[in-house]
């Protein structure tokens, strides 16, 4: 990675260690060429243990079979070992990397969690489980601002540590390189095609900075990370998010990346 950086201190959130841990791997790769502060935070949102407080309730096994849900106690076992693998894995990349670190766990809506516990760190890394093994692009979203050169250079700053290539999706600018010598880019006009277009991208990680970017609600950032379906850094998270958004979801289900 280049250096200096302004961007040393990196906090991984996710809902369970299954997403965490890809993001987790992403930050240790990172503190090996930059020296990082790394933090972890576990946000329990309690819909499992919502669901399975209701009486009657049934799940379907992988097999396709009905069987009677874990209990609330189980869950709450569950919760307690994902903390536990998370920190363990934290603490030894911390260990390895020598680098300063620490955990939390958090209960509430997962996003608005997050940002709030992002205030004071450099960036925000929203976990989200591996989808296929095989290596993809780094994207950065891009605006018509100014402020989008930081996202840029932390993209820049992936793709070399991840030996990717970077693409750039820029809404609102009408810069499309095709397949120019410098990163490609794809112009979209709107949000809708936007999240349309990252769910058809075999990505290793996204890069958005809140602060260059019409994102203003949780829901937004949300549908952003599940149309990546990988790893999302995100700056300026600190800043939060208005309270409502009126984004209409996309449907992402004509997915045509490579698996």
């Amino acid at each position: 990675m280049s250096a200096p950086a302004s961007y040393t201190r990196i906090l991984i959130g996710a809902g369970c260690f299954a997403d965490a841990e890809t993001a987790i791997r992403l930050a240790d790769r990172i503190a090996a060429s930059l020296p990082a502060e790394l933090g972890g935070v576990l946000v329990d949102e309690g819909l499992m243990i919502d669901i399975v407080s209701l009486p009657g309730q049934r799940v379907v096994s992988s097999a396709g079979v009905l069987q009677v849900p874990p209990s609330v106690r189980q869950v709450r076992s569950l919760i307690e070992a994902d903390a536990k693998a998370f920190r363990s894995r934290l603490s030894a990349i911390a260990r390895t990397r020598t680098v300063k670190w620490s955990f939390e766990q958090r209960s509430g809506e997962l996003i608005s969690g997050l940002c709030e516990a992002a205030k004071g760190w450099d960036i925000l890394l929203l976990g989200y489980r591996e989808m296929h093994k095989r290596p993809g692009q780094v994207v950065v979203v891009a605006f018509a601002s100014p402020r989008v050169e930081k996202a840029r250079k932390l993209a820049n700053d992936l793709a070399r540590v991840l030996k990717a290539d970077v693409l750039e999706l820029c809404l609102g600018t009408g810069q499309d390189t095709g397949e120019t010598s410098g990163p490609r880019s794809i112009a979209v006009n709107t949000e809708r095609e936007l999240l349309l277009q990252l769910g058809r991208i075999n990505a290793s990680a996204v890069v958005v900075d809140l602060a260059a970017s019409p994102l203003r609600s949780g829901d937004q950032l949300r549908h952003l990370l599940e149309a990546a379906r990988c790893p999302v850094f995100v700056l300026g998270a600190e800043q939060g998010f208005v309270t409502a958004s009126h984004v209409e979801k996309p449907d992402l289900t004509d997915d045509h990346r490579p698996k």
